[in-house]
């Protein structure tokens, strides 16, 4: 099972990722930046949903997380004179994210490649180019590639001035962090033996964290899934639950926490479960890394929910979908 080498390596691959990006950037300079569009899908939009706060504090303009098919859908409305386009592709090999780096290149923004594939057709179209060391995962469900790709876009907002502490720093306590999730997960899973949809919810940085850990529910474990910001989940989204479902409410503070026991206690009555994921900082992880921390509780609750299944973590339910849905420019991916 490759998958749990994997997500246990990941406090590894954030500290390489963050200094290889760090390194990289220190001599990248695009000129003026008044507008920065970070963009991707999949794992790789929700790397960016969660770097946003980090990028805003880098950059004064205005700075958004943009799908590919929303830019290319839409090119006349992006200013060209002072944008940079960060796009993401951990593989390297996403079709419409390649061809979003081609054009915007073509139109004139500042266009900056973020990719974990040395040889992929990202690192193959000779824009600048961070390649995060994520090092070799060839299975479907990624989980180094996307720590990795929260950690190069970490790099970038402390490359530009954002105050982002050296996750080397805090190696032991990302390990710390990495151990009591998979403790967590275990505890859990055996009452979810029945469970029929998971509802994740969080809000800001943790909304991105919501996205990526139904993802990897959904792949690993094939459960379906669903992620929203707490308010949007309050507004009408409970009522699709039945007493075999769980809601992950993500709170990073007071407010959060207090969020999450009023869902408690609503849904108390109808049998449905809610977990806190602690996702604030503290003493032992600050912002933004507690952010990051929080998405392993999901990765183990996948392996776990996947193998009390039966299904094989690294293989997703449905082989050769990737395939037919033409997502991917090389087929191995």
């Amino acid at each position: 099972m490759q998958i749990a080498r994997h997500i246990a390596e990941q406090p590894t691959t954030i500290v390489e990722s963050y200094r290889s990006a760090a390194r990289t950037l220190e001599t990248y300079a695009p000129g003026p930046i008044g507008r920065v569009l970070l963009i991707g899908s999949g794992s790789s939009f929700n790397a960016g949903t969660v770097a946003l706060p980090s990028m805003r504090a880098a950059f004064a303009g205005e700075v958004s997380v943009v799908g590919p098919q929303d830019f290319l859908r839409r090119p006349d409305t992006v200013p060209v004179r002072g944008t940079l386009a960060v796009v993401v592709s951990q593989s390297g090999a996403s079709a419409t994210s390649l061809e979003v780096a081609r054009r915007a290149a073509a139109m004139g923004c500042a266009t900056l490649v973020l990719t974990a594939n040395a040889e992929s057709a990202a690192a193959a179209l000779g824009l600048p180019l961070v390649l995060m060391p994520a090092g070799d995962e060839t299975i479907g469900p990624k989980t180094k590639g996307y720590v990795a790709s929260v950690a190069a876009l970490q790099a970038i907002a402390a490359r530009f001035g954002a105050d982002i502490a050296d996750p080397a720093e805090l190696a032991p306590n990302l390990e710390a962090a990495l151990a009591a999730a998979e403790t967590r997960a275990k505890a859990l899973a055996p009452a979810l033996d029945k469970v029929d949809t998971i509802l994740v919810a969080g809000d800001g940085a943790d909304f991105g964290t919501a996205l990526e850990g139904s993802l990897k529910i959904a792949e690993i474990a094939g459960i379906p899934t669903a992620a929203y910001t707490i308010e949007e989940a309050l507004h009408g989204r409970l009522h699709g639950l039945s007493e075999r479902s769980l809601v992950l409410a993500i709170a990073a503070d007071e407010v959060g926490r207090t969020e999450a026991s009023t869902v408690r206690e609503a849904l108390a009555p109808h049998g449905i479960a809610v977990e806190t994921v602690a996702a604030g900082p503290t003493d032992a992880l600050p912002t933004p890394w507690c952010t990051l921390a929080s998405t392993f509780l999901f990765q183990y609750m996948a392996v776990e929910l996947a193998l009390r299944r039966g299904r094989e973590p690294d293989l997703m339910r449905y082989p050769g979908l990737t395939r037919r849905l033409a997502i991917k420019v090389d087929d191995s991916q």
